[in-house]
């Protein structure tokens, strides 16, 4: 910028020119813009060579501190720092003195003074040569070089500089809250704090359960695709499913343990294969004259030695949930002769009383009682030392010989209306519990059950069961609730011929397959009859009733259909198969186990094992104690009969 304030200079050429140093009013000369040809004293410099390449523009000699000489430009404050070296130090030129000291250029463009100091003016010329080169190089720049030059350099590239990798921060990990553990929770309908609730004794369970805590950690699991939530009588029950990763979801259904693959894998049979008999063992048809046979008497079987004293007698349960059905039926557990319910409390009390549990005496009583004497215990328990024996046993007992103890304290009724609910209750539906439980039971026993349902969970029966099937699967469970079948021993030779046909008709002898005829006659005639039925029918259709009904139906109706006919041909031997089916293979199907023992062993368990030991080649008894072991095989073998061969286990 033009400052106004410095003063006209003059030289010996032109003394009346002024040197103008704006930039607006022409082009000043660079010698003259540069170092006035006269020292602060008037003494003209006589050395025209060191004029030569001086740089053109505003160029100071001096910068601010006064004690530089600035060749790039810039004020010189006023100083006398300099005077002694020959310099001028007013603002805005420089001269040199013919005494002054010669000087020389440094590598920044300035002479310091400390440079300078001592040199003579014989080696003035030799300092000042290096001085007009550099001066040279300068003015050879033009302000439209410059210029140029800066043009080019603003559309270069810039330079990629590579990103400096910084130390990362210290970052300390998010400590997650964890819900407050509450006893009971608030139950205000805020469904975030139940849940909360819920979770946080999850946590809790896991931490000190550590089976819980392994098994829960280990799958990879996806997402909650359904959550049931019931209430029991003390307490309430949570029911969640969540998918396999990779897997179709779909309705669950309550499945046996499946075998490994590490280990061999023996064949089961199928579920259409239930009740088979081998050639010398099936069932002839029943004629007219057919009357039901009066339950044989067992010889008294040796038991094992207790604190109480056991022995059987040779009567069944007079509980009308065990009446005799048409063919021979003998339970292998039947009502103790000298049964004594304050004895058998006193047992029970000291087996539980005081550390540790004596499981044996629990066996001595609970394994040869029968269900009426049971429930006489659990009264007279209750009575004499004011507790719950159901409660009792379950804080000592545990695992599936809990589960079979039980099973027994319930009545009959209330035994299959729990079995019922187990099976319906949740997610899914277990199929092979209904159709085993309804189309095996008998009219009276089919309303004792809905009786003791609807009395256990306040739901009718039935439309639990309508609640949970679906088609003409429905449609036969109630038919078969209504507890309506026919159950005389005699019939018409005329309708069971016009029976035969019509299922035939409505199955092999047309296109398609009417599922309701089958319905009407395998639900509502008695088991003579149709007996009558199928065998007409094989000389109809060159088939079996079975075969037919494996090629017209499918999925669950097919399966309670054929339970129907194979129950009506040899019922032992349906239950004989299912025992097999729940113990054949690698596993156990523990709850088939325990359903069929406990539902059967007072009824017809004695013509089970002998169908079990034709049809298998081996004995149940054999089967059972190579499958399970300790207390709870004892207290199975004790219920068939057969607790001589777990002695020897």
């Amino acid at each position: 910028m033009f400052d106004s304030r410095r003063p006209r200079y003059r030289t010996k050429s032109s003394p009346n020119k002024k040197l103008q140093r704006t930039f607006g009013h022409g082009r000043p000369k660079s010698a003259q813009a540069w170092i006035e040809d006269h020292d602060q004293h008037g003494a003209v410099i006589d050395q025209p060579d060191l004029l030569d390449g001086m740089p053109d523009g505003p160029f100071q000699p001096t910068n601010y501190s006064g004690t530089q000489i600035n060749v790039f430009g810039g004020n010189v404050p006023p100083t006398s720092s300099l005077t002694g070296l020959g310099l001028s130090a007013d603002p805005g030129q420089a001269s040199f003195s013919p005494n002054s000291a010669p000087f020389t250029p440094s590598t920044t463009g300035y002479l310091t003074q400390q440079m300078i100091h001592g040199l003579d003016t014989s080696r003035q010329a030799t300092y000042m040569s290096p001085i007009d080169q550099k001066l040279e190089n300068y003015r050879q720049k033009t302000v439209q070089d410059v210029k140029k030059l800066m043009d080019d350099r603003r559309f270069q590239e810039p330079a990629v500089v590579p990103p400096v990798q910084q130390t990362p921060a210290i970052e300390y990990p998010v400590k997650k809250r964890e819900p407050t553990l509450m006893p009971v929770s608030l139950g205000n309908g805020n469904y975030k704090d139940q849940l909360s609730h819920i979770y946080a004794h999850l946590l809790d369970l896991s931490k000190n359960n550590a089976s819980f805590r392994d098994v829960i950690s280990l799958p990879k699991l996806g997402r909650v695709i359904g959550a049931d939530f019931d209430e029991e009588d003390d307490c309430y029950l949570l029911t969640v499913a969540i998918s396999k990763p990779g897997m179709n979801p779909s309705k669950p259904r309550k499945k046996a343990p499946t075998p490994t693959q590490s280990q061999p894998v023996k064949k089961k049979p199928s579920h259409t294969d239930l009740g088979k008999t081998t050639p010398e063992t099936k069932p002839t048809v029943q004629r007219e004259n057919h009357r039901r046979r009066q339950p044989q008497t067992k010889k008294e079987d040796k038991v094992e030695e207790t604190e109480v004293e056991v022995a059987v007698s040779k009567t069944k349960d007079p509980e009308p949930y065990f009446e005799s059905e048409e063919y021979q039926q003998d339970g292998t557990l039947v009502p103790f002769e000298r049964f004594n319910a304050e004895t058998d409390s006193e047992v029970l009390r000291k087996a539980m009383k005081g550390f540790g549990t004596d499981e044996a005496a629990i066996i001595g009583v609970w394994g040869y009682r029968s269900s009426s004497q049971r429930q006489e215990i659990i009264k007279i328990f209750k009575t004499m030392f004011g507790k719950d024996l159901v409660k009792e046993l379950k804080s000592e007992l545990s695992g599936h010989f809990w589960d079979t103890v039980h099973g027994l304290c319930f009545p009959p009724a209330e035994f299959d209306a729990n079995e019922l609910r187990k099976a319906m209750k949740g997610l899914g539906t277990d199929e092979e519990v209904l159709i085993e439980i309804i189309c095996t039971r008998t009219n009276s026993q089919i309303k004792a059950i809905a009786q003791a349902y609807k009395k256990m969970f306040n739901k009718n029966l039935e439309d639990a069961v309508i609640s949970e099937t679906s088609g003409h699967y429905k449609r036969l469970l109630v038919s078969l609730i209504q507890a309506n079948r026919d159950e005389s021993d005699t019939f018409d030779r005329t309708k069971v011929t016009d029976d035969a046909k019509a299922i035939y008709e409505a199955g092999e002898g047309k296109f398609g397959t009417d599922e309701s005829r089958f319905n009407v006659v395998l639900v509502q005639r008695s088991y003579p009859h149709l007996r009558a039925v199928f065998e007409e029918y094989a000389a109809i259709s060159k088939h079996n009733i079975e075969d037919a009904i494996k090629s017209e139906m499918s999925g669950d109706l097919k399966k309670g259909m054929l339970t129907i006919v194979q129950c009506i041909n040899n019922k032992p031997a349906y239950f004989a198969a299912v025992l097999y089916k729940s113990m054949k293979g690698l596993g156990t199907d523990d709850d088939t186990l325990l359903r069929v023992i406990i539902s059967r062993c007072e009824v017809d368990m004695v013509q089970i094992k002998q169908e079990f030991h034709t049809n298998y080649k081996q004995t149940l008894a054999q089967f059972i104690t190579d499958d399970i072991s300790g207390d709870y095989r004892k207290i199975i073998l004790a219920l068939i009969g057969d607790q001589e061969i777990g002695k020897k286990k």
